[in-house]
């Protein structure tokens, strides 16, 4: 069996997943071409989204997790932005984290 064939029986549809959890850098202000692009194709699919974006400025890009949202079926379930090198930036991950497990509740921007 070849690599890709042997990925190809490892995916599923988006669809039997409770939750995905999508990454992105901010470009421009933006959600990155290849993520949206991603959304575009597969949103609807989902039935649970979060969504984790590192940033490398102050600006905290809250309107990005919006631009996410367009593509999916539902609005995000938690979100968080990351700005490496902050004081804030590992502790995002329990703060995430733990609002996934608490049935999604808002813990945007807790990295900086």
């Amino acid at each position: 069996m070849s690599h890709a064939q042997y990925l190809r029986d490892l995916l599923r549809p988006l669809g039997v997943y409770d939750l995905v959890i999508i990454g992105t850098p901010v470009w421009a202000g933006r959600c990155s071409a290849p993520v949206r692009s991603f959304l575009s194709q597969y949103g609807e699919e989902m039935r649970k989204t979060a969504y984790v974006i590192t940033r490398s400025s102050e600006v905290r890009y809250e309107e990005v997790f919006d631009q996410m949202d367009m593509y999916v079926r539902a609005p995000r379930v938690s979100a968080v932005t990351i700005r490496p090198n902050t004081v804030g930036s590992t502790f995002w991950r329990d703060e995430f984290l733990t609002s996934i497990r608490d049935g999604g509740k808002e813990k945007a921007d807790n990295a900086g």
